[in-house]
């Protein structure tokens, strides 16, 4: 795969995770669930995509955004289990993100 690629797929996980913490939050909330169920599903989908979000735009380093990245997609993983695309993508993500060369940063992108 191509790192052009991998960032792509990495953002896209990242928006679904967003988008399904949110609406497990809400409905869970609509419907007066328990507090616990609300923190899990919620926590577990929201913190990945923070995480994830962090691994594609903090300035650091590529090895400490690859570790990001890829714990982001494992931790959003455990919520999202029972669905049957995201974990396929997950599992793409984090295995993109382990075999993706480096690439050359621009000055740009430097911190």
């Amino acid at each position: 795969m191509t790192p052009r690629l991998v960032r792509r797929l990495t953002l896209a996980l990242a928006v679904v995770y967003a988008a399904l913490g949110t609406l497990e939050v809400v409905l869970k909330v609509a419907e007066g669930s328990a507090v616990a169920t609300i923190g899990f599903f919620g926590g577990t989908l929201l913190s990945g995509a923070g995480l994830i979000l962090c691994g594609l735009f903090a300035h650091v380093s590529d090895t400490i955004r690859r570790v990001l990245a890829i714990l982001g997609a494992a931790v959003g993983l455990l919520a999202s289990a029972w669905t049957l695309v995201v974990p396929i993508l997950a599992i793409t993500v984090m295995g993109g993100n382990v075999v993706r060369p480096a690439v050359p940063r621009t000055e740009a992108d430097q911190p």
